[in-house]
């Protein structure tokens, strides 16, 4: 069956996925010609002069000096060359005859520089001389970083102070040294620089060696907030006094006190521990083992703590998104209190003492909310509607991630891994990690795929919910070796590189018989009870003349459900789902609902584990289902909710499911199924169901009231979309078969 539809050619050639009888063909644009850089001056090198030994380090100054410029002196390559800045390069002296010779610096691009006669090699250095150190004292334990200045420093000098050696000796340049001083007695002590010709350069009682310090007071305790708290501990409680160093301890009547964090000298938070009712003395105890005491300083009760009360939260207000700082104040906060938003829990809370908390906001809908603290002993405390909600302002857009890529039809994510695989329909899957696409494929196909740049070619990927473990994916691919067929294989992936499949590992679950080029589904999808759902087309042509939607004895037209784990059902490579509806009934078993023309995307929503399906209409409507186990969706009886074909007056709906939705080709072409949105970015599109048509549209369903879905509009792009992708945060992303792939975002 012909469609009436005109398009520019170029815009035909990029809907050969879903509409047969087109072809394709990609576009790349021009790159210009990077400009070259100027080349390099040369106009100073310091020092000017070193023996004929080399080993000199030199400083050369200058213009347009490169990354991975080289530089030599008299022909003879430096050593240790390295780039400080576009005018400076710091390098070492190779061996060289004496006299004077040209400094030479050549950049990557060829273009060099030469400074004339710059540098003169003579036949002995001169003895170096020490300047100055900084600073200029330090303890006698040594550990002390100096810097030496002076002149003549060759590379490999060595340091000594009062006649021990430095550790940690760098020859900056030659007139720097950084070192570090060794233990040695109190007192001055003459500075040496000894060059590797064995010359040295003194500086007379250049650094003084100093005792210890005085030995630390013991410290004090003079007071402890809250001063009682009940015998179960887990009371917050602030201690203050003198000479707290890092590292004290705190025992209260003998127990130790757990949360404990020295805040400064002066004071330290901790959490009671528990402990018999009384007063007890509270000790605060140094590293060096001297303490300080507050006797009877706090007394344990056996009545029980109050409940907690909360009082402000600071800022009160923050976006839908969640992820907002706040402190809470009030009085009873416990170790181990728990903060809610409208219910739901906030994240990284920390109890900073009795009366202050601090957390992060989760998400939310808009609207001002209860902010609860709830104390381990549950006791809570509530400020009424004390944080408020905001939605983000901003315009729905699309985001480009990457591009590059070759018609590529499918993007999808392993179980808890953030790297998406990239279905290209040639045959190929990418890695996009962190933003990027990997070097060279995951797993190659192409010498079995038959792409024929319509619908045929690798079309869907999933991972087996044990992937991290045990490394096996599943691809849907077209092959046509004297019979068409769609075929369901497992692999796995190397396990030396997580990130290539091995090619060899294919095992063939299933194969298809397809008797027509097109309408092939591809969609492979792991549902959350652990089974395998393969969605495949009515086998093509048009109006499904063979009648496969309606016959369940065929695979065409089909979801299918399977195990792909053992045990195996007999002369299978899979197992049968024991409540599938054709177990027992007649039919194939495989088969979980059928009536459908081309299910080419679909997806569960969390939760509610509901089965999204997007069936791609034939010439007059495109539908969503929400798909039932044995149902019968309708194709080639129906189209949408209309009889087909077109024009017949009446057809017989006897348990027929009507899709949610549907849409009429004066909207679109094919529709391209998507996911309940999860994410938060876009709060306005919460629990909507996200899809969009080959030809750029996006939409969103909403249903309100319970079973009523309406439609609005979020995006006409004039893109070719073929497929959606979701990350680890419920974020969407859409596949561009123009090779991109592209974010939803809100800017």
């Amino acid at each position: 069956m012909s469609r009436k539809y005109w398009f520019p050619l170029s815009f035909v050639l990029l809907l050969t996925l879903l509409l047969p009888g087109c072809g394709g063909g990609t576009v790349k644009p021009n790159s210009p010609n990077p400009p070259s850089n100027p080349a390099p001056t040369v106009t100073s090198i310091t020092p000017n002069s070193g023996t004929i030994n080399g080993a000199t380090a030199v400083t050369i100054t200058g213009t347009g000096f490169l990354a991975g410029a080289t530089v030599s002196l008299g022909g003879t390559t430096a050593t240790a060359v390295t780039l400080v800045s576009s005018t400076s390069i710091t390098a070492t002296t190779a061996a060289h005859a004496a006299g004077a010779v040209n400094v030479m610096i050549t950049n990557t691009d060829a273009q060099s520089a030469t400074l004339a006669g710059g540098y003169t090699y003579s036949t002995t250095n001169p003895a170096p001389t020490v300047t100055s150190i900084t600073p200029n004292s330090g303890t006698i334990n040594g550990a002390t970083a100096v810097t030496i200045r002076g002149t003549g420093f060759l590379a490999g000098a060595t340091v000594k102070l009062g006649g021990t050696s430095a550790t940690g000796v760098t020859v900056v340049n030659s007139t720097t040294i950084a070192a570090t001083t060794p233990a040695h007695a109190a007192g001055a002590t003459s500075v040496v620089v000894t060059n590797t010709d064995a010359k040295s350069g003194t500086l007379n009682n250049g650094y003084t060696f100093t005792g210890p310090p005085p030995p630390n007071p013991a410290p004090t305790v003079t007071s402890i907030t809250p001063n009682s708290g009940t015998t179960n501990g887990g009371t917050a409680v602030t201690i203050a006094g003198t000479g707290f160093l890092t590292g004290a301890t705190v025992k209260m009547g003998g127990n130790s006190a757990t949360v404990l964090a020295v805040v400064n000298s002066t004071l330290i938070t901790a959490t009671a521990p528990a402990h018999t009712a009384g007063a007890v003395d509270v000790v605060v105890t140094n590293t060096d083992t001297k303490t300080g005491t507050l006797t009877s300083g706090y007394t344990y009760t056996t009545a029980p703590n109050p409940a907690p009360t909360v009082t402000s939260i600071n800022p009160t207000t923050g976006v839908t998104t969640g992820g907002t700082t706040v402190t809470i104040t009030g009085t009873g906060f416990l170790a181990g209190a728990s903060v809610s938003f409208g219910g739901t829990a906030a994240t990284g809370v920390a109890l900073v003492n009795s009366t202050t908390i601090s957390a992060s906001t989760p998400a939310h809908a808009a609207g001002a909310v209860n902010v609860v603290v709830t104390n381990t002993d549950a006791k809570s405390g509530t400020l009424t509607n004390g944080y408020t909600y905001t939605t983000p302002t901003g315009t729905i857009a699309l985001s480009t991630v990457v591009s590059g890529l070759s018609s590529p039809v499918g993007l999808e994510r392993p179980p808890g891994d953030n790297r998406f695989f990239i279905i290209e329909q040639r045959g190929t899957i990418r890695i996009l990690q962190n933003g990027a696409l990997l070097p060279g494929n995951f797993l190659d196909l192409q010498s079995i795929v038959n792409f024929d740049g319509q619908e045929q070619g690798l079309l869907g990927i999933a991972f087996h919910p044990n992937y991290a473990t045990n490394h096996k994916f599943y691809v849907n691919y077209t092959q046509d070796e004297g019979n068409r067929e769609t075929h369901i294989s497992e692999f796995q992936t190397m396990a030396s590189d997580p990130n290539t499949a091995d090619p060899n590992s294919e095992r063939v679950l299933l194969v298809v018989n397809q008797p027509f080029p097109n309408h092939k589904g591809g969609q492979l999808v792991f549902g959350p009870d652990g089974f395998l759902y393969i969605g495949l087309g009515d086998g093509g042509s048009g109006g499904d003349p063979l009648g496969n939607g309606q016959n369940t004895s065929t695979f065409l037209g089909k979801m299918l459900r399977i195990n792909v784990d053992p045990p195996f059902a007999t002369g299978k490579e899979y197992g049968i789902p024991a409540d599938n509806p054709f177990v027992v009934t007649g039919g194939l078993p495989e088969i979980f609902a059928y009536g459908l023309r081309n299910p080419w995307r679909f997806s569960f929503e969390p939760v509610t584990n509901r089965l999204f399906v997007a069936d791609v209409g034939q010439d007059s409507w495109e539908e969503i289902d929400i798909l039932q186990k044995g149902g019968n969706f309708g194709w080639n009886v129906m189209e949408g909710m209309h009889c087909f074909p077109p024009g017949t007056a009446t057809c017989d709906m006897t348990n027929k499911v009507l899709p949610i939705f549907e849409y009429s080709h004066a909207d679109g072409i094919a529709v391209i199924g998507g996911y309940v949105y999860k994410g938060s970015a876009i709060p306005s599109l919460a629990n909507k169901y996200i899809f969009a048509d080959l030809t750029g549209k996006i939409w969103s369903l909403t249903e309100a009231p319970a079973n009523t879905w309406t439609r609005a509009n979020l995006l006409d792009t004039g893109l070719t979309f073929t497929s959606f992708g979701k990350d680890a945060v419920g974020e969407l992303y859409l596949v561009d078969y123009n090779g991109l792939i592209r974010k939803l975002v809100l800017q």
